[in-house]
């Protein structure tokens, strides 16, 4: 397949993090946080107190991570829905919570939940977080824990959590249309469909030699950034 550039932007400095926001693309660069709309151009640009490091979307608001706090901005005109909330050493890594909330992973080995509008509700431990993988319903969390180990957190009344799998892995993608990709320490890749107990289906991927960085699904399979920058499909 051939690619081709259809439009580019020289950021004046170092992007920090970008994320796809229903059509648009909010990017983070310094101190500034830029909403390009469908036709690439500024819809709005907002400075924060601290360098964004994650964004995610949802439900008309976009969420922040910026040094140790959380901040909640509305997709419109990128005003501030919530100012900010912090725990001890900062937050990693974020995600929307399908029917509306927040999850946050922590420094702390916490996991933090927020509602829709960005107030607390309450911490789940989970230990550190190496990635957040995604939701399987709005009470199945999946992650990996700092070891490489997949584990499952059921977020309910009494909240649980449970090992997936005991393999160790060294790199997991998000979860995506039910899938996932991950590879093992061997370098072997593999596509599993996980459950709250374990996996419907894994398998492994007949390829050579490559370094995941990135990985989406779409309708043709797999695409992987790997860590020499090529992209290759699967």
């Amino acid at each position: 397949m051939t690619w081709s550039v259809s439009w580019s932007w020289q950021a004046p400095s170092r992007v920090s993090a970008i994320e796809s926001v229903n059509g648009h693309l909010c990017v983070a660069y310094g101190l500034e946080l830029v909403l390009f709309n469908e036709s690439n151009q500024i819809q709005w640009e907002r400075s924060m107190p601290f360098k964004v490091h994650a964004i995610c979307n949802a439900d008309g608001r976009i969420g922040v991570l910026a040094a140790h706090a959380f901040y909640l901005l509305n997709t419109v005109d990128g005003s501030m829905v919530h100012e900010g909330r912090s725990c001890p050493g900062g937050f990693l890594q974020l995600l929307n919570r399908p029917g509306g909330g927040w999850v946050i992973s922590g420094r702390d080995g916490n996991l933090h939940l927020f509602d829709a509008n960005g107030v607390g509700i309450r911490r789940m431990h989970s230990g550190v977080v190496r990635r957040l993988i995604g939701w399987l319903d709005r009470e199945h969390l999946l992650w990996q824990d700092a070891n490489g180990v997949v584990y499952c957190g059921q977020i309910a009344q009494q909240d649980k959590r449970r090992v997936v799998d005991t393999t160790v892995w060294s790199w997991v993608s998000p979860l995506n249309e039910g899938h996932m990709l991950l590879q093992s320490a061997d370098g072997q890749l593999w596509d599993g469909i996980p459950h709250p107990y374990g996996w419907d289906a894994i398998e492994r991927i007949e390829i050579e030699s490559l370094e995941p960085l990135v990985a989406t699904r779409a309708g043709d399979g797999w695409w992987v950034l790997g860590i020499e920058g090529h992209l290759d499909h699967m």
